[in-house]
């Protein structure tokens, strides 16, 4: 599967998950920089059936 822009190549792991990497970010060595993420569900026309987060590594 080719990388979209912004996202890299999909990794299959040992344990048989897949592994994404979404994003990056840089806080320029500001030790009080906020970093804040979410992930929500949304409708629309859009199917997402068949996603399973199993964590969220920072």
């Amino acid at each position: 599967m080719a990388a979209s822009k912004g996202i890299e190549e999909r990794k299959k792991r040992e344990d048989g998950w897949i592994e994404i990497e979404l994003g990056s970010f840089y806080n320029h060595g500001d030790d009080n920089f906020e970093v804040k993420m979410c992930l929500k569900e949304v409708t629309g026309t859009h199917l997402k059936g068949g996603l399973v987060v199993e964590g969220i590594e920072l």
